[in-house]
């Protein structure tokens, strides 16, 4: 429904004809960081050591 909203049909008569797709270059730097991940190696999905316990996400808040 968002985008619907934002720009299908949906969207109202009332609001402003304004651009809403971000610039080029800051759309191409979204994309190639979403599509990075595809480019790491996989051991940089392995946990680590210092996050089995759990402590590091506890003090950053996580758990709440």
């Amino acid at each position: 429904m968002f985008w619907l909203y934002v720009w299908g049909p949906l969207r109202p008569f009332h609001c402003a004809d304004v651009y809403l797709l971000p610039s080029r270059p800051l759309g191409l730097a979204f994309f190639a960081a979403a599509v990075a991940v595809w480019w790491l190696p996989s051991s940089s999905y392995q946990i680590r050591a210092f996050e089995r316990s759990g402590r590091l996400y506890e003090l950053m808040g996580v758990r709440l």
